[in-house]
């Protein structure tokens, strides 16, 4: 029956990037470069997973993490093989798996990330970071930015991020009532810079002497990741402690990136960690200067209750007795933190065990947002205004617009007609490898009425989820019923876009021309329209009592124990007590015929039961369940003359004539 209102649960979030990258590269360090920067331009960018990739293919360990990460795009310096791409596709089901394009020749080449889809840009969370803390009331913060060559400094870039002279700008004039910027600026360029009400320091040392007498001193490190929805692989040992990552090498700093996403989400805009090039500790004034920040901007601790910050140093590149050496000197005889250290014997220590991917709970930490957007419609389509992520209530309504960049929204959309055998409400749940999704929508403009185009996308858990930008409607999505999604599927065959489009682009294969119902597939659903809905049919059909009932009418094609008994024993009434080993000619003849005799007998009769057999099985049901429930022994008579009489027995009855005795 169908219902006159149909619920649909929205939720907005960022949108999940997953980056492949080749370990075997001369250039690795620059692309990361480029992701570490580009990822801090944009909201949830600091969780974006980095993929390590060897001979053109993921590292197979990280796969379970990458399909638990479920990734909205998926961007790939690495060249994949048409297989692997088709895998990708059909485990991931990404909105797009891009490649990236280098350039022309050697001499220009090009590391920033340019995503078919521009995720929403962290200047929409300065508003929400400017707002006044709990602990002293201020409001405003300031950013961390640099001036070259300040910006060649990896310490400042991987840890904090560097923003971009847009950012900059826009914090200038447009954000400047929230906040300012606070520039590592050399000692030789304080002169021939006018620099306005920026304030600076001259380098690394001096700002992380800031930051711990300024708490309103933040990267777009932190930045990027406030309110950031994801998934919560807490309790673990890199959540506990402040991540310091020293070293130097393309897996250290894969190490210090993706070790993050293993922090609780509730921490997600704190100081949590930082990478630290090996020869920064060869400057006493570095060490002095970390040892201060560590002793008032880390509050990281095993203990939810409070206490001691925890800090442990981790590398792949040092061996353990160096790392102590290091954890020596930092500690020194003032500071009020622990510290620890650790070797990492590979890039894969930091993934999570499959325990832990399979319970990660998804959730931004705080329990007071993102909380699905109910909405009703009717019918069978489905047009709701834009849901907004939460932190978008902290910013006036004019500094936000189409060019601040797109956001993901899954769709959790009830079904109209209930097929659900609980009691739960049957909900759209899309597979991934049968595309039904275009039965749904189309690709379509993100932005009217000249935007690029965007595939929507099916979820990990099977929801619907759609991209959008600031004042720009969602498109209509029009509900199939399940024969058009599972015809339309089986006729569109792959829709996704080429990866590489200087390769020559395999043909689409469909699964199929045409798709319509079998007879048995007429069969069932009239049995089941007669139930009303799955639950019921199956609590009578599946049930032993009705199975021996449909079976003894011959309603199965099983050649069951019982039926090849009968079968025996009237082949050896026909043909008498000879041994099968020893038939002659015309004995093998005979059993034919007898056999296909018996056939057409079965299949051309229509055999009934009566209703007292259906009695009979009935009362052995029930002595058999009252003997082994005895406190049903109570149970009044009545009961079961009830149970005959209800339209149950009727439907039984017209599910039967139906066709479900028919070979």
């Amino acid at each position: 029956m169908e219902k006159t209102q149909t619920q649909v649960l929205s939720q907005a979030r960022s949108i999940r990037l997953a980056y492949l990258v080749d370990l075997d590269r001369e250039d690795s360090h620059s692309i990361l470069d480029a992701i570490f920067h580009y990822s801090y331009s944009i909201w949830g960018g600091r969780f974006s997973l980095i993929v390590p990739c060897e001979n053109g293919a993921p590292m197979p360990d990280f796969l379970p993490w990458l399909q638990k990460f479920d990734p909205d795009l998926i961007y790939s310096y690495v060249d994949l093989s048409v297989e692997k791409e088709s895998e990708f596709h059909e485990t991931f089901y990404p909105s797009a798996l891009q490649h990236h394009w280098f350039g022309r020749d050697n001499d220009d080449v090009y590391y920033p990330p340019k995503p078919t889809i521009s995720p929403l840009t962290v200047a929409t969370l300065i508003s929400l970071a400017s707002t006044p803390s709990i602990f002293d009331g201020t409001r405003g913060v300031r950013i961390i930015g640099a001036i070259d060559p300040s910006q060649s400094d990896r310490f400042i870039s991987d840890s904090f991020g560097f923003p971009s002279s847009e950012f900059r700008y826009s914090m200038f004039r447009v954000h400047a009532d929230s906040g300012s910027m606070l520039l590592v600026v050399a000692d030789d360029e304080f002169q021939s810079r006018r620099l306005g009400a920026e304030a600076t320091v001259v380098d690394a040392n001096a700002l992380l002497s800031n930051m711990a007498t300024e708490k309103r001193v933040i990267g777009l490190s932190q930045l990027s990741a406030m309110r950031t929805p994801r998934f919560d692989f807490s309790p673990s040992r890199w959540g506990d402690f402040f991540n310091l990552v020293v070293g130097d090498t393309v897996l250290d700093r894969l190490l210090y990136w993706n070790a993050c996403a293993l922090m609780p989400p509730w921490r997600d805009g704190d100081n949590v960690d930082l990478c630290v090039p090996r020869a920064n500790f060869n400057d006493p004034a570095f060490t002095k200067s970390l040892r201060e920040y560590l002793d008032r901007r880390n509050h990281v601790n095993p203990n939810s209750g409070g206490g001691s910050s925890f800090v442990t140093i981790r590398s792949i590149s040092l061996k353990l007795d160096e790392l102590k050496v290091l954890a020596d000197e930092l500690k020194g005889p003032q500071s009020g933190f622990i510290i620890g250290h650790e070797q990492i014997h590979s890039i894969g220590d930091c993934i999570p065990e499959a325990e832990k991917l399979e319970k990660a709970f998804f959730g931004t930490g705080r329990s007071d947002s993102n909380h699905p957007t109910e909405g009703f419609f009717i019918g069978n389509e489905l047009r709701l205004a834009t849901i907004e992520p939460e932190h978008f209530r902290h910013n006036p309504t004019s500094l936000i617009n189409s060019s601040s960049g797109a956001w993901a929204i899954d769709m959790d959309i009830e079904r109209a007609i209930n097929h659900s055998p609980s009691s739960k409400p049957h909900r759209w749940r899309l597979p991934r490898r049968l595309r039904v999704t275009s039965a749904f929508l189309q690709p379509y403009p993100i932005s009217q009425p000249t935007g690029a185009l965007v595939a929507p996308r099916v979820s990990a858990n099977g929801l619907l989820t759609l991209f959008t930008v600031a004042n720009a409607a969602l498109p209509k999505v029009t509900l199939p019923t399940d024969h058009s999604a599972i015809v339309y599927a089986l006729k569109r065959g792959r829709d996704w876009a080429p990866f590489n489009g200087f390769r020559e682009q395999s043909s689409i294969q469909q699964p199929c021309l045409r798709a319509e119902r079998s007879d048995a597939g007429y069969y069932f659903w009239g049995v089941y329209q007669l139930f009303g809905d799955l639950k019921t049919a199956c609590s009578v059909l599946l049930h032993k009592f009705w199975r021996d009932q449909l079976e003894a009418y011959g309603a199965s094609d099983q050649r069951t124990e019982v039926r090849q008994k009968m079968m025996e024993k009237r082949l050896l009434r026909r043909i008498g007590e000879h041994s099968f080993a020893q038939l002659n000619t015309g004995q093998l003849r005979k059993l034919a015929d007898i056999v296909l005799q018996e056939a057409d007998a079965e299949r051309l009769s229509n055999p009934c039961r009566k209703w007292t057999d259906f009695e009979a099985d009935f009362k052995k049901l029930y002595a058999c369940e009252d003997s082994e429930n005895p406190l049903l022994r109570e149970m009044p008579e009545a009961l079961a003359k009830m149970a005959a009489e209800s339209s149950i027995f009727s439907k039984i009855f017209l599910a039967i004539h139906l066709g479900m005795a028919r070979k």
